[in-house]
């Protein structure tokens, strides 16, 4: 190994001692047989992408249960790998890594609209805490006028 692979692999091995993994965990899909790495965002598409290379591994959940998607055991994920493996995805040529992006904006509005605009009460801690929920409320203003004037009467 080189130094920015003994490196990488320091940074792995803190990762899963401190138990900071939950985004490698979470968001992360991996495959030594199809050599890609995939990290996800939320509200880019997530569990659709998720669903997608799972269901090319062979090992997505069945119809019924779309939501065990975002399960770690319903998927190779990064952190399933020794690390000496993962410093080979995470840098060989002959690995694809990838991961989607959206318009921050549009993003923010997405997860307004689906988390906090309606009563869920997963998010009343969440909606409770918000003081002044009228930035929220003029993005949603501007990126879906009908959805503003449902929810806050404008």
């Amino acid at each position: 190994m080189d130094m920015d692979e003994l490196v990488l692999a320091r940074y792995i091995e803190a990762v899963r001692a401190e138990g900071r993994q939950a985004s490698w965990g979470y968001h992360s899909r991996a495959s030594v047989a199809h050599r890609y790495v995939a990290m996800t965002v939320p509200k880019v598409a997530c569990t659709t992408i998720k669903m997608a290379l799972q269901t090319w591994e062979g090992c997505g959940p069945g119809p019924d249960r779309w939501g065990d998607v975002h399960a770690n055991w319903a998927g190779p994920t990064l952190l399933a790998y020794p690390t000496a493996q993962i410093v080979e995805m995470l840098r060989s040529p002959d690995h694809l890594r990838f991961s989607f992006v959206r318009n921050p904006y549009s993003r923010l509005v997405s997860a307004w609209k689906s988390k906090l605009a309606w009563d869920d009460p997963q998010y009343g801690q969440v909606r409770a805490s918000i003081r002044e929920p009228t930035r929220p409320i003029a993005l949603a203003t501007v990126y879906d006028p009908p959805l503003a004037g449902r929810v806050y009467g404008h």
